[in-house]
């Protein structure tokens, strides 16, 4: 399965890409640990031990693009991003080492394979694009 995360050349994303963690969470993108977070997905975390081997992303395009209320995107994020040298990263994951959530999915990075990142901004442009193309 595909896993999309936005994060930095080093692998950490967007609340442990200091200094700019306050940022981030000024824009309102619903943190990992926030207490809005599904109860089913605490509960796999907490049985899983060791936290420190998730990651945190998206299980499709649309859960990603969800993941970023509409005003934040026409904000200053995406600049904000570049900047930061953040990026969108897509991962190939299989199944067994993941847990799709409804606002983000967590997988095991150790057993991901990255497949293709690109800038912030191109990724939701070509998301927008695809949109489109799909409503045409």
């Amino acid at each position: 399965m595909l896993i999309y995360r936005v994060e930095n050349k080093n692998g950490r994303g967007m609340y442990r890409n200091n200094p700019h963690e306050d940022l981030y969470c000024s824009y309102r993108c619903p943190s990992p640990f926030d207490e809005t977070m599904e109860l089913d997905l605490r509960r796999f975390l907490k049985k899983q031990g060791e936290y420190s081997q998730y990651y945190y992303g998206f299980s499709s395009k649309g859960q990603a693009r969800a993941w970023f209320p509409e005003d934040v995107l026409n904000s200053d994020l995406l600049d904000d991003l570049a900047h930061s040298r953040m990026w969108m990263t897509t991962y190939d994951v299989s199944e067994e080492h993941l847990f799709e959530g409804n606002q983000q999915t967590v997988f095991l990075r150790g057993k991901a394979v990255r497949v293709d990142h690109t800038t912030v901004r191109k990724w939701f442009k070509a998301y927008e694009k695809s949109l489109e193309a799909d409503f045409l």
